[in-house]
């Protein structure tokens, strides 16, 4: 087991596949709090769009397998599935906290669509990657891989609940870089068509 952890390429596989899983369990444990509550959807939209990035999980996967593998490099498509997942998770960060405003579901929901979509490379090439490089030890190898993946994943869950019940900042001034350090009293947060409202510094 340490002579697995101290494998560089393989402990960065690991933890590719593990903020995978994160990802993954966020979305499922903060997606229906974020659609129908905060965006104000119905369960059957959630239900549609639930089923929508479902699917594409599943295409993109079935792409990969049948015809990425054994004609592009593992690496260079897991770069480009991290690549997208970065650039759609950066979009939902800046959309969350205001960046463009107040934004309705369809861009939300795109964004979500590109990220879990992204997974069907992200997440199969990653665990076939590390243990690839570990036939000597592929038992031990794929006990550490899910555990971890999974660890992290019961991190994130529970985090990403408390973080979507919160609900979307912004920055109170347009001039965001002289008051940055202000935080967080220089920010104000709003659930979609309602009035903002401070959020305080301290206490309740």
């Amino acid at each position: 087991m340490r002579a697995l952890l101290t494998d560089l390429p393989f402990t960065g596989y690991m933890l590719t596949g593990g903020f995978a899983f994160a990802a993954l369990f966020a979305y499922i444990s903060a997606s229906p709090f974020v659609i129908q509550e905060i965006y104000g959807a119905s369960p059957q939209t959630f239900s549609l769009l639930f089923g929508v990035n479902s699917v594409g999980l599943v295409v993109v996967g079935q792409i990969n397998g049948k015809l990425l593998v054994g004609r592009v490099s593992m690496d260079k498509v897991l770069a480009a599935g991290l690549a997208v997942v970065v650039l759609a998770s950066t979009a939902l960060l800046l959309m969350a906290t205001g960046a463009f405003g107040e934004v309705g579901l369809i861009p939300v929901a795109t964004a979500l669509f590109v990220l879990m979509s992204a997974m069907g490379v992200t997440m199969p090439n990653a665990q076939t990657l590390a243990l690839m490089r570990t036939r000597h030890s592929a038992g031990s190898a794929s006990a550490l891989l899910g555990t971890s993946s999974f660890l992290i994943g019961a991190v994130a869950s529970p985090w990403s609940v408390s973080r979507a019940s919160t609900p979307p900042c912004r920055w109170r001034s347009s001039n965001w870089w002289p008051d940055w350090w202000r935080w967080p009293a220089s920010w104000e947060c709003a659930v979609p068509g309602t009035h903002v409202r401070p959020r305080r510094s301290g206490g309740s």
